[in-house]
């Protein structure tokens, strides 16, 4: 089976949740025997390198990235005020990117051509007439959602009546871009139910998970806090700085000598000043990170989909403790794999708790790892997401 894999985002190298889950899923499919080639967009907003190292991809991947101006700017985004099309969408438009699809299907069979977010998405009709495979949504988030909810904490303006209006714009697309798509694939349960009952139709709606694989490490944690997430990601961004308004003076008076360590690109330039906060802003490789600390933190309060980046930490053998938003989509047999806590208090309650006891720190750990063998098992998800595509029909 063959595979093509349209993304908004350059994939390689892995530095956040969105790219982690469409890594994982590609080498997923590759090990159950799935041809991938991936076309990705490389955005000045997001720039990498225009190829991957060898050593990232796995075998059977093929990976080529268009360059693509997507970074807003304040011209055109007054410009689409008098057109019909979200704003958030219409950046991802580029000729370049269309032509480098039309290449690719004029030279390849595909059985499957695969839109990674619903920003893509937007070439999905115009791609029709020139193929009979079918094409296949694969959902991260509802995104009109991720935006009502951040705009609900955005005072009254001028700023918040654009995004508003954006926002209803996306909704609209997005809902659109559900129908004419052939199969949905989100990430999160809560994600598939919402959207079966939003579309009320027979439309094919197939949870598959984001899979991982168990990287757990023998090396003793010396460090104590880990928190891992991209600063222009609001949901990180805005949690993050509500733990160290709220939660951290007091964690220092009980601890003094705590420490926590911070990764995602903007870290540094945004956190570098709180004390015994140490910063980074890229690591290509976490697992010695992860290795090196004794719990993980995810204060979240918005956004949907599922935590990348809680999965990826149980995947590696962490402590997690996050708040119940942060928990959302993953499985509900996870009882005893993480803890949780959704005020300072708690917070504070539960990090204490967990870094004096040295048995439940233990347990936690094991109960993580024992969740993602069972429930999140990347060549199982691989083999059952290629079994989907090989039934599917348009």
């Amino acid at each position: 089976m063959n595979l093509l894999l349209l993304t908004n985002k350059a994939v390689y190298p892995v530095d956040d949740g969105h790219s982690f889950a469409m890594s994982q899923m590609i080498s997923g499919l590759c090990m159950a025997g799935v041809g991938v080639d991936v076309l990705s967009m490389n955005t000045n907003k997001h720039p990498k390198p225009c190829s991957a190292d060898a050593s990232e991809l796995p075998k059977g991947c093929s990976y080529e990235t268009i360059p693509v101006f997507s970074k807003p700017n304040g011209l055109t985004a007054l410009i689409n005020i008098f057109s019909k099309q979200s704003y958030f969408v219409s950046r991802f438009k580029s000729q370049n990117f269309y032509q480098a699809i039309l290449s690719k299907l004029k030279h390849k069979r595909y059985d499957v051509i695969q839109f990674e977010g619903v920003f893509v998405s937007l070439y999905l009709q115009k791609l029709k007439p020139f193929t009979v495979a079918p094409c296949v949504l694969r959902t991260h988030n509802i995104e009109y959602k991720l935006w009502n909810d951040r705009i609900a904490f955005m005072p009254w303006g001028l700023k918040r009546w654009y995004l508003k209006l954006q926002t209803n714009r996306l909704q609209k697309f997005e809902m659109q871009q559900w129908l004419q798509s052939d199969a949905i694939i989100p990430i999160s349960p809560e994600d598939q139910e919402f959207i079966n009952v939003a579309l009320n139709s027979p439309k094919p709606v197939k949870y598959i998970p984001v899979g991982l694989n168990i990287q757990t490490s023998e090396m003793h944690a010396k460090r104590d806090l880990l928190f891992i997430g991209s600063m222009d990601w609001k949901p990180n961004y805005l949690g993050i700085k509500w733990f160290f308004k709220h939660v951290w003076p007091s964690l220092l008076e009980n601890r003094p000598d705590l420490t926590l360590t911070l990764v995602g690109r903007g870290a540094h330039t945004l956190f570098n000043n709180i004390p015994q906060v140490y910063c980074l802003d890229f690591i290509p490789k976490l697992a010695k990170v992860y290795a090196e600390h004794r719990l993980v933190i995810i204060p979240v309060f918005f956004g949907g989909g599922v935590r990348i980046k809680f999965l990826e930490a149980m995947a590696n053998g962490k402590a997690v403790i996050t708040t119940p938003l942060g928990a959302t989509g993953i499985s509900n047999n996870a009882s005893g794999a993480f803890l949780l806590a959704d005020t300072p208090s708690e917070f504070c309650q539960q990090i204490i708790k967990v870094l004096e006891d040295g048995m439940l720190k233990s347990q936690l750990e094991k109960n993580a790892e024992r969740l993602i063998e069972q429930n999140y098992n990347n060549s199982q998800w691989g083999k059952e997401l290629a079994l989907y595509y090989l039934k599917l029909k348009v």
